[in-house]
Protein backbone atom coordinates (compact mmCIF):
# COMPACT_ATOMS: atom_id res chain seq x y z
CA UNK A 1 0.00 0.00 0.00
CA UNK A 2 2.84 2.38 0.78
CA UNK A 3 4.37 1.78 -2.66
CA UNK A 4 1.14 2.66 -4.42
CA UNK A 5 0.85 5.95 -2.58
CA UNK A 6 4.39 6.97 -3.56
CA UNK A 7 3.69 6.26 -7.22
CA UNK A 8 0.56 8.36 -7.13
CA UNK A 9 2.42 11.33 -5.64
CA UNK A 10 5.13 11.07 -8.25
CA UNK A 11 2.55 11.27 -11.01
CA UNK A 12 0.97 14.33 -9.53
CA UNK A 13 4.30 16.10 -9.43
CA UNK A 14 5.64 15.26 -12.98
CA UNK A 15 2.48 15.61 -15.02
CA UNK A 16 2.14 19.47 -14.86
CA UNK A 17 5.79 19.99 -15.73
CA UNK A 18 5.44 17.78 -18.78
CA UNK A 19 2.37 19.63 -20.02
CA UNK A 20 4.04 23.09 -19.65
CA UNK A 21 7.18 22.12 -21.56
CA UNK A 22 5.23 20.80 -24.54
CA UNK A 23 3.07 23.88 -24.71
CA UNK A 24 5.63 26.07 -26.69
CA UNK A 25 3.68 29.31 -26.88
CA UNK A 26 1.11 27.89 -24.49
CA UNK A 27 0.07 29.17 -21.11
CA UNK A 28 -3.25 30.71 -20.30
CA UNK A 29 -1.84 34.20 -19.56
CA UNK A 30 -2.67 33.98 -15.85
CA UNK A 31 0.74 32.61 -14.85
CA UNK A 32 3.71 34.64 -16.23
CA UNK A 33 6.00 31.73 -15.68
CA UNK A 34 3.96 29.73 -18.16
CA UNK A 35 4.49 32.09 -21.22
CA UNK A 36 6.75 30.73 -23.95
CA UNK A 37 7.70 32.83 -27.11
CA UNK A 38 9.49 32.53 -30.46
CA UNK A 39 11.67 35.67 -31.01
CA UNK A 40 10.86 37.82 -34.02
CA UNK A 41 13.35 40.23 -35.62
CA UNK A 42 13.41 43.79 -36.95
CA UNK A 43 16.42 45.14 -38.92
CA UNK A 44 17.32 48.79 -39.50
CA UNK A 45 20.42 50.36 -41.09
CA UNK A 46 21.59 53.95 -41.07
CA UNK A 47 24.72 55.58 -42.53
CA UNK A 48 27.38 56.18 -39.89
CA UNK A 49 28.11 59.49 -41.66
CA UNK A 50 25.07 61.32 -43.00
CA UNK A 51 27.05 62.39 -46.10
CA UNK A 52 28.08 58.94 -47.31
CA UNK A 53 26.87 55.34 -47.50
CA UNK A 54 30.36 53.90 -47.04
CA UNK A 55 29.65 52.52 -43.54
CA UNK A 56 26.24 51.51 -42.20
CA UNK A 57 25.29 50.91 -38.58
CA UNK A 58 22.93 47.93 -38.57
CA UNK A 59 20.58 47.41 -35.64
CA UNK A 60 18.99 43.98 -35.07
CA UNK A 61 16.09 44.12 -32.62
CA UNK A 62 14.60 40.88 -31.26
CA UNK A 63 11.19 40.82 -29.69
CA UNK A 64 12.75 39.54 -26.46
CA UNK A 65 16.14 38.89 -24.93
CA UNK A 66 18.13 36.24 -26.80
CA UNK A 67 21.40 34.38 -26.41
CA UNK A 68 23.91 32.81 -28.81
CA UNK A 69 23.67 35.61 -31.43
CA UNK A 70 27.01 36.15 -33.20
CA UNK A 71 28.22 38.22 -36.13
CA UNK A 72 28.92 35.07 -38.10
CA UNK A 73 25.20 34.30 -38.01
CA UNK A 74 24.44 37.27 -40.28
CA UNK A 75 24.11 36.80 -44.04
CA UNK A 76 25.02 40.03 -45.87
CA UNK A 77 25.15 40.78 -49.59
CA UNK A 78 26.62 44.07 -50.83
CA UNK A 79 28.64 44.76 -47.68
CA UNK A 80 30.93 43.14 -45.13
CA UNK A 81 30.93 43.35 -41.35
CA UNK A 82 33.44 45.41 -39.37
CA UNK A 83 34.15 43.71 -36.06
CA UNK A 84 31.71 41.84 -33.83
CA UNK A 85 28.12 42.54 -32.84
CA UNK A 86 27.54 44.70 -29.80
CA UNK A 87 26.96 43.46 -27.21
CA UNK A 88 29.05 40.43 -28.04
CA UNK A 89 27.19 38.20 -25.60
CA UNK A 90 23.64 37.90 -24.36
CA UNK A 91 21.13 37.95 -23.11
CA UNK A 92 20.02 41.11 -24.97
CA UNK A 93 17.22 42.13 -27.31
CA UNK A 94 19.10 44.80 -29.33
CA UNK A 95 22.37 44.20 -31.15
CA UNK A 96 24.35 46.50 -33.46
CA UNK A 97 27.08 45.88 -35.98
CA UNK A 98 28.95 48.12 -38.44
CA UNK A 99 29.18 47.06 -42.08
CA UNK A 100 31.23 48.49 -44.93
CA UNK A 101 29.42 48.66 -48.27
CA UNK A 102 31.12 47.64 -51.48
CA UNK A 103 33.08 50.43 -53.13
CA UNK A 104 31.78 52.03 -56.34
CA UNK A 105 28.47 50.29 -55.78
CA UNK A 106 24.92 51.42 -56.44
CA UNK A 107 22.19 49.03 -55.31
CA UNK A 108 20.87 47.21 -52.25
CA UNK A 109 22.64 45.85 -49.19
CA UNK A 110 20.69 42.73 -48.23
CA UNK A 111 20.87 41.66 -44.57
CA UNK A 112 19.41 38.36 -43.35
CA UNK A 113 19.09 37.03 -39.80
CA UNK A 114 18.53 33.31 -40.46
CA UNK A 115 16.12 31.21 -38.47
CA UNK A 116 17.56 29.94 -35.17
CA UNK A 117 20.51 32.37 -35.27
CA UNK A 118 19.65 33.17 -31.65
CA UNK A 119 17.53 31.54 -28.97
CA UNK A 120 15.13 33.04 -26.49
CA UNK A 121 16.69 33.59 -23.09
CA UNK A 122 13.43 32.39 -21.53
CA UNK A 123 12.31 29.47 -23.69
CA UNK A 124 15.39 28.63 -25.75
CA UNK A 125 13.18 28.78 -28.84
CA UNK A 126 15.00 29.86 -32.03
CA UNK A 127 14.14 33.14 -33.79
CA UNK A 128 12.06 33.57 -36.91
CA UNK A 129 14.13 34.40 -40.05
CA UNK A 130 14.14 38.02 -41.28
CA UNK A 131 15.54 39.70 -44.45
CA UNK A 132 15.63 43.40 -45.31
CA UNK A 133 17.10 45.43 -48.17
CA UNK A 134 18.76 48.83 -47.78
CA UNK A 135 19.54 50.97 -50.87
CA UNK A 136 23.05 52.45 -50.88
CA UNK A 137 25.16 54.48 -53.30
CA UNK A 138 28.94 54.54 -53.14
CA UNK A 139 29.34 54.73 -56.92
CA UNK A 140 31.52 57.53 -58.25
CA UNK A 141 29.53 59.57 -60.82
CA UNK A 142 30.45 58.20 -64.24
CA UNK A 143 31.28 60.59 -67.07
CA UNK A 144 29.21 59.41 -70.02
CA UNK A 145 30.00 62.04 -72.68
CA UNK A 146 32.23 65.10 -73.01
CA UNK A 147 31.77 67.33 -76.07
CA UNK A 148 33.03 70.68 -77.32
CA UNK A 149 30.94 72.84 -79.65
CA UNK A 150 32.30 76.31 -80.35
CA UNK A 151 31.67 78.23 -77.08
CA UNK A 152 30.49 75.36 -74.86
CA UNK A 153 31.99 72.24 -73.32
CA UNK A 154 29.30 69.88 -72.04
CA UNK A 155 29.98 67.07 -69.54
CA UNK A 156 27.19 64.53 -68.97
CA UNK A 157 27.29 62.14 -66.01
CA UNK A 158 25.17 59.07 -65.24
CA UNK A 159 23.52 60.80 -62.26
CA UNK A 160 23.00 64.26 -60.78
CA UNK A 161 26.25 65.96 -59.72
CA UNK A 162 24.97 69.37 -58.63
CA UNK A 163 24.43 68.62 -54.93
CA UNK A 164 27.11 71.11 -53.80
CA UNK A 165 26.23 73.81 -56.35
CA UNK A 166 28.47 75.25 -59.05
CA UNK A 167 32.24 74.72 -58.79
CA UNK A 168 34.66 77.63 -59.09
CA UNK A 169 35.82 78.72 -62.53
CA UNK A 170 39.45 78.01 -61.62
CA UNK A 171 38.61 74.36 -60.92
CA UNK A 172 38.64 73.90 -64.71
CA UNK A 173 41.30 74.50 -67.35
CA UNK A 174 40.56 73.95 -71.04
CA UNK A 175 43.43 73.18 -73.41
CA UNK A 176 42.74 73.89 -77.10
CA UNK A 177 45.27 72.95 -79.78
CA UNK A 178 44.37 74.94 -82.86
CA UNK A 179 44.14 73.07 -86.16
CA UNK A 180 45.03 76.23 -88.05
CA UNK A 181 48.56 76.67 -86.67
CA UNK A 182 49.16 73.82 -84.17
CA UNK A 183 49.49 76.21 -81.21
CA UNK A 184 47.88 75.25 -77.88
CA UNK A 185 46.28 77.71 -75.50
CA UNK A 186 44.94 77.11 -71.98
CA UNK A 187 41.61 78.76 -71.18
CA UNK A 188 39.70 79.30 -67.94
CA UNK A 189 35.95 79.20 -68.63
CA UNK A 190 33.98 82.37 -67.98
CA UNK A 191 30.97 80.45 -66.63
CA UNK A 192 30.24 77.04 -65.06
CA UNK A 193 26.70 75.69 -64.76
CA UNK A 194 26.03 72.36 -63.00
CA UNK A 195 22.40 71.29 -63.37
CA UNK A 196 21.25 67.73 -62.72
CA UNK A 197 23.51 65.38 -64.69
CA UNK A 198 24.99 68.07 -66.95
CA UNK A 199 27.92 70.43 -66.38
CA UNK A 200 28.34 73.19 -68.98
CA UNK A 201 31.52 75.24 -69.31
CA UNK A 202 31.23 78.46 -71.34
CA UNK A 203 34.29 79.74 -73.18
CA UNK A 204 35.08 83.43 -73.73
CA UNK A 205 33.58 84.71 -76.98
CA UNK A 206 36.98 85.09 -78.65
CA UNK A 207 38.11 81.55 -77.73
CA UNK A 208 35.60 79.45 -79.65
CA UNK A 209 36.52 75.87 -80.50
CA UNK A 210 36.76 75.45 -84.26
CA UNK A 211 36.44 72.34 -86.37
CA UNK A 212 39.63 70.31 -86.27
CA UNK A 213 40.82 71.75 -82.94
CA UNK A 214 41.95 69.25 -80.28
CA UNK A 215 40.37 69.90 -76.88
CA UNK A 216 41.45 68.52 -73.48
CA UNK A 217 40.15 69.33 -70.00
CA UNK A 218 41.57 69.50 -66.47
CA UNK A 219 39.25 69.39 -63.45
CA UNK A 220 40.75 69.84 -59.99
CA UNK A 221 38.05 69.71 -57.27
CA UNK A 222 37.91 72.80 -55.07
CA UNK A 223 35.63 73.75 -52.19
CA UNK A 224 32.37 73.36 -54.17
CA UNK A 225 32.98 69.90 -55.55
CA UNK A 226 30.90 68.14 -58.14
CA UNK A 227 29.17 65.34 -56.24
CA UNK A 228 25.98 63.31 -56.12
CA UNK A 229 23.36 63.39 -53.39
CA UNK A 230 25.22 60.78 -51.32
CA UNK A 231 28.48 62.74 -51.37
CA UNK A 232 30.27 60.62 -53.98
CA UNK A 233 32.62 63.06 -55.69
CA UNK A 234 33.34 63.35 -59.39
CA UNK A 235 36.84 62.18 -60.19
CA UNK A 236 39.45 64.75 -61.13
CA UNK A 237 40.31 65.04 -64.82
CA UNK A 238 43.77 65.56 -66.25
CA UNK A 239 44.01 66.43 -69.93
CA UNK A 240 40.84 64.44 -70.56
CA UNK A 241 40.15 64.31 -74.30
CA UNK A 242 36.93 66.12 -75.25
CA UNK A 243 35.09 65.18 -78.45
CA UNK A 244 35.02 68.13 -80.83
CA UNK A 245 31.62 67.96 -82.53
CA UNK A 246 32.30 70.87 -84.88
CA UNK A 247 32.36 69.53 -88.43
CA UNK A 248 34.99 70.45 -91.00
CA UNK A 249 33.05 72.47 -93.58
CA UNK A 250 33.85 75.42 -95.87
CA UNK A 251 31.40 78.29 -96.37
CA UNK A 252 28.34 78.10 -98.59
CA UNK A 253 28.55 79.64 -102.06
CA UNK A 254 27.69 83.29 -102.71
CA UNK A 255 24.45 83.44 -104.70
CA UNK A 256 23.78 87.16 -105.30
CA UNK A 257 26.99 88.54 -106.82
CA UNK A 258 26.34 91.77 -108.80
CA UNK A 259 28.74 93.86 -110.96
CA UNK A 260 28.26 97.51 -111.94
CA UNK A 261 30.48 99.99 -113.73
CA UNK A 262 31.01 102.97 -111.47
CA UNK A 263 33.44 104.91 -113.67
CA UNK A 264 35.23 104.61 -117.00
CA UNK A 265 37.96 102.53 -115.28
CA UNK A 266 36.17 100.68 -112.45
CA UNK A 267 33.63 97.91 -111.94
CA UNK A 268 32.29 97.40 -108.43
CA UNK A 269 31.32 93.93 -107.17
CA UNK A 270 28.83 93.52 -104.31
CA UNK A 271 27.35 90.43 -102.61
CA UNK A 272 25.83 89.14 -99.37
CA UNK A 273 27.97 87.10 -96.98
CA UNK A 274 26.96 83.42 -97.20
CA UNK A 275 26.71 80.93 -94.31
CA UNK A 276 30.25 80.71 -92.95
CA UNK A 277 30.33 76.93 -92.39
CA UNK A 278 32.36 75.59 -89.47
CA UNK A 279 34.51 78.70 -89.02
CA UNK A 280 34.44 82.40 -89.80
CA UNK A 281 34.93 83.71 -93.34
CA UNK A 282 38.39 85.24 -93.63
CA UNK A 283 38.42 86.32 -97.28
CA UNK A 284 37.24 85.84 -100.86
CA UNK A 285 38.90 84.61 -104.05
CA UNK A 286 37.80 86.51 -107.17
CA UNK A 287 38.02 85.32 -110.78
CA UNK A 288 37.42 87.32 -113.99
CA UNK A 289 37.02 86.65 -117.71
CA UNK A 290 36.29 88.72 -120.83
CA UNK A 291 33.17 86.85 -121.89
CA UNK A 292 31.41 83.50 -121.65
CA UNK A 293 33.70 81.85 -124.20
CA UNK A 294 36.98 82.84 -122.51
CA UNK A 295 38.75 81.13 -119.63
CA UNK A 296 38.64 82.31 -116.02
CA UNK A 297 41.74 83.91 -114.55
CA UNK A 298 42.49 84.82 -110.94
CA UNK A 299 41.91 88.48 -110.16
CA UNK A 300 42.43 88.20 -106.37
CA UNK A 301 43.73 85.03 -104.64
CA UNK A 302 42.45 86.12 -101.22
CA UNK A 303 41.01 89.48 -100.24
CA UNK A 304 41.99 88.64 -96.62
CA UNK A 305 38.85 90.46 -95.49
CA UNK A 306 35.21 89.59 -94.87
CA UNK A 307 34.09 92.77 -96.69
CA UNK A 308 31.34 92.07 -99.22
CA UNK A 309 32.42 94.72 -101.73
CA UNK A 310 35.34 94.78 -104.16
CA UNK A 311 36.39 97.26 -106.86
CA UNK A 312 38.13 96.08 -110.02
CA UNK A 313 40.08 99.09 -111.26
CA UNK A 314 42.59 99.86 -114.02
CA UNK A 315 40.13 99.13 -116.81
CA UNK A 316 39.32 101.23 -119.85
CA UNK A 317 36.06 102.89 -120.82
CA UNK A 318 33.24 100.73 -122.11
CA UNK A 319 34.95 97.48 -121.03
CA UNK A 320 32.84 94.45 -120.14
CA UNK A 321 33.99 91.75 -117.74
CA UNK A 322 32.42 88.71 -116.07
CA UNK A 323 33.13 87.70 -112.46
CA UNK A 324 32.71 84.86 -109.99
CA UNK A 325 33.87 84.67 -106.35
CA UNK A 326 34.64 81.99 -103.71
CA UNK A 327 34.26 82.44 -99.92
CA UNK A 328 37.20 81.26 -97.79
CA UNK A 329 37.40 80.05 -94.16
CA UNK A 330 40.00 78.03 -92.24
CA UNK A 331 38.54 74.80 -93.63
CA UNK A 332 38.76 75.75 -97.32
CA UNK A 333 36.76 77.62 -99.92
CA UNK A 334 33.20 77.45 -101.17
CA UNK A 335 32.06 76.50 -104.62
CA UNK A 336 31.80 79.30 -107.17
CA UNK A 337 29.17 82.00 -107.04
CA UNK A 338 26.76 83.02 -109.77
CA UNK A 339 28.36 84.85 -112.72
CA UNK A 340 27.92 88.62 -112.75
CA UNK A 341 28.60 90.91 -115.75
CA UNK A 342 29.60 94.56 -115.53
CA UNK A 343 30.71 97.26 -118.00
CA UNK A 344 32.71 100.40 -117.31
CA UNK A 345 31.14 103.72 -118.22
CA UNK A 346 31.75 105.32 -121.60
CA UNK A 347 34.10 108.27 -121.85
CA UNK A 348 32.61 111.76 -122.13
CA UNK A 349 28.91 112.49 -121.77
CA UNK A 350 25.97 110.64 -123.20
CA UNK A 351 23.18 112.25 -125.24
CA UNK A 352 20.04 113.65 -123.70
CA UNK A 353 16.87 111.60 -124.11
CA UNK A 354 14.92 111.81 -127.41
CA UNK A 355 11.65 113.76 -127.26
CA UNK A 356 8.24 113.71 -128.94
CA UNK A 357 8.16 109.93 -129.47
CA UNK A 358 5.09 109.00 -131.54
CA UNK A 359 3.76 105.57 -132.61
CA UNK A 360 1.29 105.09 -135.51
CA UNK A 361 -0.13 101.81 -136.93
CA UNK A 362 1.05 100.92 -140.40
CA UNK A 363 -1.42 98.36 -141.63
CA UNK A 364 -2.07 95.20 -139.62
CA UNK A 365 1.55 94.10 -139.16
CA UNK A 366 3.63 97.23 -138.50
CA UNK A 367 3.86 100.29 -136.27
CA UNK A 368 5.73 103.40 -137.36
CA UNK A 369 7.77 105.30 -134.77
CA UNK A 370 9.08 108.83 -135.03
CA UNK A 371 10.76 111.17 -132.52
CA UNK A 372 12.86 114.28 -132.24
CA UNK A 373 16.60 113.85 -131.81
CA UNK A 374 17.96 115.35 -128.61
CA UNK A 375 19.49 118.74 -128.92
CA UNK A 376 22.41 117.69 -126.73
CA UNK A 377 24.19 114.78 -128.37
CA UNK A 378 26.92 114.57 -125.72
CA UNK A 379 30.60 114.60 -126.60
CA UNK A 380 30.07 112.90 -129.97
CA UNK A 381 27.46 112.56 -132.68
CA UNK A 382 24.55 110.21 -132.18
CA UNK A 383 25.39 106.95 -133.92
CA UNK A 384 22.11 105.12 -133.38
CA UNK A 385 19.17 104.50 -131.16
CA UNK A 386 18.20 101.62 -128.90
CA UNK A 387 14.51 100.77 -129.07
CA UNK A 388 12.54 98.79 -126.49
CA UNK A 389 8.92 97.66 -126.65
CA UNK A 390 6.42 96.42 -124.10
CA UNK A 391 3.48 94.07 -124.58
CA UNK A 392 2.07 94.47 -121.04
CA UNK A 393 1.46 98.17 -120.70
CA UNK A 394 4.99 99.04 -119.62
CA UNK A 395 5.47 96.51 -116.81
CA UNK A 396 8.36 94.92 -118.68
CA UNK A 397 10.48 95.94 -121.67
CA UNK A 398 12.33 94.08 -124.42
CA UNK A 399 14.86 95.18 -127.07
Amino acid sequence: MRNLVSFAVACLILLPATVRAEGGTGGDGDDPGGKVGIPTVEITAEPENAQTDEILVVTITFSEDVNEFEVTDLEIDGASTIGDVSPNSGPASVYTVRVRTKSDYEGDVTITVPADAAVSADTEEGNVAKTDNFPVDTKIPELLTATADQLAIVLTYHEEVDDAGNPALNDFLIHVKRAEDGNEESIVPDDVDAEDEVVTLSLPSDKAVQAGDTVRLDYTPGSNRLQDKRGNEVERLQRHLIKNVNTLSPPDAVTDLAAEGISTTEIELTWTEPDEGSSAIIGYRIEVRNNASSAWSELEADTESDDTKYTHDGLTANTTRQYQIFAINSQGQSSGSNTATGTTKREGTVPDAPTELNAEPDGTTAIDLDWDAPANTGTSAISGYRIEFSTDGGSSWND
